[in-house]
């Protein structure tokens, strides 16, 4: 339909904005917004609505778009795209509560949403909830068995509870479906160096070296650089 260019540019800022490519972030969110200004006779419909509020909240106008976010669920009380989109917008404007209620009636609509499922588990965390935390992410690879991401979350849970053990178990089980992700060694090398278990963080460090380009990942480095600090290689340490 008419209302498809607009979500694709908005696909691609998102793809880029998760790569830090701003500059390509910014041309699509202006292609995006020109998209848009060219649709007439949708003004009122719901998805018009949620579309024209993501380009609103990423351009720095919150107001804006929880105005449009509000007018779309008056009309589709039941939108879910809509309705985690107010969460996220409520999240990002520091309303966690409500962001939090939002994101379990979406949830309520659609029990199997990855969005709904994942946000739910990395905002209980943020307002210190570990246990509820816990439960969204174990659902959430329980219902996605090869998403790498829920055990990520869990190996980073346990750290800081430190379940260094069962964060381990986590770490590894993430690995083995995104054996490149540099986020994944970052959390396996840090359980280990807070487990003082240096052997292990070795061991991970080695996956980082057979992965091309992980070492220049900052993270990746930030960590290598604790481990020669623990280990003593302190020369080597100030060289990263």
């Amino acid at each position: 339909g008419p209302l498809y260019p607009v979500s694709l540019h908005l696909s691609l800022y998102e793809i880029y904005q998760r790569t830090n490519n701003a500059g390509a972030a910014d041309t699509e969110l202006t292609a995006a917004r020109a998209a848009l200004g060219t649709i007439s006779g949708q003004e009122n419909s719901p998805e018009f609505l949620r579309l024209r509020a993501l380009i609103e909240a990423d351009s720095n106008d919150p107001v804006s778009a929880e105005r449009d976010l509000k007018a779309g669920l008056a009309i589709d009380p039941n939108n879910v795209n809509i309705l985690l989109n107010y969460a996220n917008l409520l999240w990002r404007t520091d309303r966690k509560q409500e962001a939090f209620k939002t994101y379990t009636a979406a949830l309520n609509l659609d029990p199997t949403s990855h969005s709904a499922l994942t946000a739910l588990g990395y905002l209980s965390r943020e307002i210190a909830d570990a246990a509820t935390a816990e439960k969204y992410f174990l659902k959430l690879a329980q219902l996605y068995p090869n998403d790498y991401v829920p055990y990520l979350a869990l190996g980073d849970l346990y750290t800081a509870a430190k379940e260094f053990s069962e964060a381990q178990e986590s770490y590894e089980k993430s690995h083995s479906l995104a054996p490149n992700n540099a986020l994944v060694v970052v959390g396996g090398v840090n359980s280990s160096l807070e487990a003082q278990d240096l052997p292990r963080a070795l061991q991970w460090l080695n996956r980082a070296d057979a992965s091309p380009g992980m070492n220049d990942v900052p993270q990746v480095m930030r960590e290598g650089e604790r481990y020669l600090t623990r280990t003593g290689k302190c020369e080597e340490s100030g060289k990263l």
